[in-house]
């Protein structure tokens, strides 16, 4: 017997958990969480600084670079212009 699976889904309302056939490792379970823990720091307190969503999660600066390049590239943040 191969042990339970569970299926993350993302909704408005956040990840859900339903049992399923898809094998979700450890690894994405964690990727997941922390991303929806850097999305809910920027819907709650609009544009951020990296050090703002490193204190607002508690999750570390590489963490938090790697969630928000991911979520740049899918086009779910947008990084402002630098100033000159």
């Amino acid at each position: 017997d191969s042990p339970p699976c569970v299926t993350l889904r993302w909704s408005v309302k956040g990840w859900s958990v339903e049992g399923g056939v898809t094998p979700v490792s450890g690894t994405d379970v964690v990727r997941r969480l922390n991303t929806q823990s850097v999305l809910d720091a920027v819907l709650d307190a609009g544009p951020c600084t990296g050090a703002d969503l490193m204190a607002r999660t508690g999750l570390s600066r590489p963490t938090v670079h790697a969630v928000c390049d991911d979520l740049i590239g899918r086009g779910w943040l947008v990084e402002p212009p630098r100033p000159d």
